[in-house]
């Protein structure tokens, strides 16, 4: 990568992570152009180089988060053998996410969804190609007899990204939520019990 194109992906970043800070604090519906490049301190018109709209900012930030999530199964298939590690470290990965990151987890909970070209063929392509690989890493275990044949693929992909989307829901609806409760250790330990052995002692 020459020094140029590392400043222009440099100034789409720092887009990127200003319009994640604003949308999580104002909501992308109240959220103007003028307000991203505010907290870029840059001017108005180098928006415009980078994004055609605010629409298409919002599916960018879809579209990282989702590929960064592919990414990672595909790096973990690479350093991990057994199955069920591979959906721990999945897991750890999507709460870390939320750990590390708060903002951008309520702006893809909350304001993506509601954005009409979420529902594209190629942002569903993305989104999709998460719960793909998944599946492979279920089937892959049920090969091996870690994971129950009773199991459909699936339908059990959909339920490891359930439970991991309804707890990060909790941190980022309920001010009541007492965070300092759940270290991310915890909440991932307690998820992959559920997820492997239910709730039968």
């Amino acid at each position: 990568m020459t020094m140029m194109e590392e400043q222009t992906e440099k100034k789409r970043k720092l887009l990127l992570n200003s319009a994640i800070t604003v949308f999580a604090l104002n909501g992308y519906y109240k959220s103007r152009i003028s307000d991203i490049v505010k907290e870029a301190n840059v001017a108005y018109g180098l928006f415009y180089h980078y994004f055609p709209s605010k629409d298409d900012i919002l599916v960018k930030i879809f579209q990282t988060s989702w590929l960064n999530l592919v990414n990672k199964i595909d790096e973990v298939n690479k350093s991990v053998k057994d199955p069920l590690e591979r959906i721990y470290k999945v897991v750890e990965y999507m709460y870390m996410n939320y750990h590390r990151n708060p903002d951008l987890m309520k702006v893809l909970i909350m304001d993506v969804p509601r954005l009409e070209r979420f529902y594209d063929e190629d942002n569903q392509q993305i989104y999709k190609k998460f719960f793909s690989k998944l599946e492979t890493i279920i089937i892959e275990g049920q090969n091996s007899g870690k994971i129950s044949n009773a199991c459909d693929p699936a339908i059990c992909s959909f339920m490891v990204h359930g439970v991991v989307d309804a707890v990060i829901r909790q941190y980022v609806y309920n001010p009541n939520f007492n965070v300092s409760a759940m270290p991310i250790k915890k909440v991932v330990d307690q998820t992959m019990k559920v997820l492997t052995k239910g709730f039968i002692s």
